[in-house]
Formats: structure tokens, C-alpha cells, sequence
């Protein structure tokens, strides 16, 4: 079975870059916002080149990734039980204890066993016809499965497994393939391992046995839905869901087939300084199997108030990228902290992203636009646009381009610089605050 969100917890965290918060390059006393303030090419220049240094700094990730478990979706197998119910209550079994019971047709069969470390509990309820006392093994309908294991530390582990096609049984059915949905929860009453007392994880899937009808195997079960949700007296610290995305109905199976994939986490102790996180991406899976990703959504909020957000579309708008197309990743933050020099920043990279959206090796940035205000310095408002010739591979710097560059100071003027630069030169026109033109050559050492 392909599984796409292993696919996806890999690539998210590596999935595209945030440039960082820097600070305003023409910094001054906060009280000197309304004074006279020199403006000209240099310091206009000044600005620019700190634009295309940030074209080209190291990525910064977004610390965004699915809390979910990567095996989520391999829970599909029914457990088997060796249980001969054929036998008398005396005879051997693998329980530790062995009890029969019948409610209306349904023969019910309860294991314990018990060990050193936990025991565990385990009902089976089966159709009450021939299969039940046969000789043939594994034959039995099931109906229902449910049980638990406790651990002397105090934790519970428990699964349910109940049909889903709506014939009652979840396997032998005429009808196949059968449909089933399984419920695994795990519940912590002592702090151990990271977990706290009183979380409780809960999977939830809903899966069909394939073609061969047989849960066990895996190969050929559909999976329809997946969830993944963390709980803390009542309240959802953490979820993960796995949608249909091409109107199949399953999120994964052996064929072809397009997946959404959705989380939300909060309150990470791993992550002091993020209070949440929550992201939405597109699988795109072929016929032998491979996965590339085709959307992709993140937002961040900081313990600070500040809210950082990724969106990627293609040139017209569309959220799903086909393979081959240039993708616009849009950026936008901003911070309500008064000690924060950025208010807001908007980023635009358009970007070839080569086979996989979430595979960056082999990602290209074309062209980058930037929008920002600040909260104090001299400046008050820049924006910035370059296209890069020639484009820059990941993790590299650019080496030339055009530029367009409008800086608003905060005395309320504002000047413009349009040109060129290669190396560590700016060659361009420069406007100044009263209109006035000249072209100039600015050269950093």
C-alpha cells in the first residue's frame, strides 16, 4: 500500500524557505521619526543591497511537521487471534483465561492473557452459524473485534474494529472486498516518555480487505479516511487528517490516486516559542507508486504574536501545481510585538520547482518581490522586486539581475532606484524625494 503521509512528514519541515525578520538597515532613535531625514542614492542603495543580500541568505524552515505518527496509515491488518473455539474451557489456549458466551446469533469469545508487564484483553464476537465450531481454521465470521492492553505503568492501550459496508461482518462477506473501520487509543495516566498525564491519542481508519478479501494482507486494502488526534482533558492539542483529493473516495491504494493531507499542533513543549502551527498539502501519486507533492499551505504563529504564513500557486492562481509549471511561493508575516522592528513582510519567490514541489534540491528561483513596514527606524514602507539572470539553484546566491526598488522614509518621502547589479555593484537610475533624476554606480567593498 503506498502511504502518503510518510511522503508528506518528510518533505514538510524542508518544504520551502521564510527569509528572516532582519532589521531596518538605516536604523535610528525611535523618537526621530518626524525630524529631517537625509535621503539620497547611498542610502537608498544601502537598502537595495540589503534586499538582494536577503534574496540569496540561508533558508530559514518553517518549523512546521505532522505530530502524527509516520505509520499512521500502515494500521490496516485486522489483528489475528489463535483462538480454537472448538475447544473446551479446559483445554489449552494461548489466553490465560477463555470464555465463551452467546448473545442472540452471536457467539462472543473473551481472551486475557496475562504478563509481567501488562495484560490484555481481547473480545471477539463472530457469527453464531457452522464456521464458529468447524474444523476449517480462520473461517469464523467476524462480526466485531474490540480489547485493550494495561501496562503497570498505568497506560492503556485499547482498538475497536466494527464493519463499515453495512452487511454487519467485517469479513467472509459474499460481497467483497469488506469494509471496516478501526479505532486504536492510546491513553497516558503517568507522565512517561514525553507523554503527559491524562493524553490521550486516538487513530481512526477506514479501510477495505482488497481484492483477495483479506485484512491480513495488506497489500491490496484501500485506505478511505485516516485521523490522528492528541487530546488533553478534552482539549485537541494536536490532529492529523488524510483526505480524498480526486474524487475516488480512498486516500491510498495501489493505483493512482491524489491525497490531502491537513495538521494542526499547539503547545509543543519541543517548541518553546511557537504556540501553534498548522499546514494543508496535496499528494499526487502515479501508477508505480511515486509521490510529488502539488500544494502546499503553512502557518506559524510565534508565542510573540507574530503569524507567519506559506502559500504556493502556480502563475494563474491555482492552488494544485502540474508538473512543469512555475510556482509562486507567497509569504506574508506580521508581528504585533512593540519590540519587533518589522511589522509586516510580504515575499513572493517565483520558482521552477523541478520534478516534486517537496523536493527543494533541485528548486530555482527566478524572480522575488518584497513588501515591508516597519514599526520604528527610518524607514517606514519598502518594496523590492528583482529578476534573476542568471536564475539561482537552491542554496546558492544570486549573482546578477534587474532590481526595482521604492523606499518610503518616515518623514513621509520617498525615493526609487531601478537597475542593475552583478557582483557586488548597483548600477541604476535614482530618484530622489523631490523628483530629481541621476544615474549612479554604487559599489560595496
Amino acid at each position: 500500500m503506498n502511504r502518503p503521509v510518510r511522503t508528506t512528514v518528510a518533505i514538510v519541515s524542508g518544504l520551502f524557505f521564510i527569509p528572516g525578520c532582519s532589521l531596518n538597515p538605516l536604523t535610528s532613535d525611535k523618537s526621530d521619526n518626524t525630524g529631517e531625514i537625509s535621503i539620497t542614492s547611498e542610502s537608498v542603495g544601502e537598502v537595495a543591497y540589503q534586499s538582494i543580500d536577503e534574496t540569496g541568505a540561508p533558508p530559514e524552515l518553517l518549523s512546521i511537521t505532522s505530530p502524527a505518527p509516520s505509520n499512521l496509515l500502515e494500521q490496516t491488518a485486522i489483528p489475528e487471534f489463535k483462538v480454537d473455539t472448538k475447544q473446551s474451557l479446559g483445554k489449552k489456549n494461548a489466553a490465560s483465561s477463555f470464555a465463551l458466551d452467546t448473545i442472540d446469533d452471536t457467539l462472543r469469545i473473551a481472551l486475557t492473557t496475562v504478563g509481567i508487564l501488562q495484560n490484555k484483553y481481547d473480545t471477539i464476537d463472530v457469527l453464531l452459524d457452522a464456521t464458529a465450531f468447524d474444523d476449517i481454521e480462520g473461517n469464523e465470521t467476524l462480526l466485531k473485534l474490540f480489547g485493550s492492553t494495561v501496562y503497570t505503568n498505568g497506560t492503556v492501550e485499547s482498538y475497536r474494529i466494527e464493519d463499515r459496508d453495512g452487511d454487519g461482518i467485517i469479513n467472509g462477506s459474499d460481497t467483497p472486498p469488506n469494509r471496516a473501520a478501526l479505532q486504536f487509543t492510546t491513553t497516558y495516566t503517568n507522565d512517561i516518555l514525553g507523554h503527559k498525564k491524562g493524553e490521550v491519542t486516538t487513530a481512526c481508519l477506514e479501510a477495505d480487505a482488497g481484492a483477495d478479501n483479506d485484512f491480513g494482507t495488506e497489500g491490496d486494502n484501500n485506505l478511505y479516511s485516516a485521523s490522528w488526534i492528541k487530546t488533553m482533558r478534552d482539549d485537541t492539542i494536536a490532529c492529523a487528517y488524510v483526505e480524498d483529493a480526486d474524487g475516488d473516495s480512498r486516500i491510498s491504494s495501489t493505483g493512482a490516486g491524489t491525497s490531502r493531507v491537513r495538521f494542526f499542533e499547539k503547545d509543543n513543549p519541543l517548541k518553546p516559542f511557537v504556540d501553534y502551527g498548522k499546514a494543508v498539502i496535496t499528494v499526487e501519486r502515479d501508477e508505480q507508486g511515486t509521490e510529488r507533492t502539488v500544494s502546499f499551505y503553512a502557518e506559524e504563529k510565534l508565542v510573540t504574536g507574530r503569524l507567519n504564513r506559506v502559500r504556493v500557486t502556480n502563475d494563474a492562481g491555482d492552488i494544485l501545481l502540474t508538473k512543469g509549471e512555475m510556482a509562486q511561493v507567497q509569504f506574508a508575516t506580521n508581528s504585533p510585538s512593540v519590540a519587533d522592528s518589522e511589522i509586516t513582510a510580504q515575499a513572493v519567490y517565483l520558482i521552477d520547482p523541478g520534478d516534486n514541489l517537496g523536493d527543494v534540491s533541485d528548486n530555482v528561483l527566478h524572480e522575488i518581490t518584497l513588501a515591508k513596514s516597519y514599526r520604528f527606524g527610518r524607514l517606514d514602507t519598502v518594496t523590492f522586486h528583482s529578476a534573476l539572470a542568471p536564475p539561482v539553484p537552491n542554496g546558492e546566491n544570486p549573482t546578477a539581475g534587474t532590481f526595482e526598488l521604492t523606499a518610503t522614509f518616515r518623514n513621509g518621502k520617498d525615493a526609487s532606484l531601478v537597475g542593475t547589479f552583478e557582483e557586488r555593484v548597483i548600477k541604476g537610475t535614482y530618484t530622489g524625494p523631490e523628483g530629481n533624476e541621476s544615474e549612479v554606480v554604487l559599489r560595496r567593498d
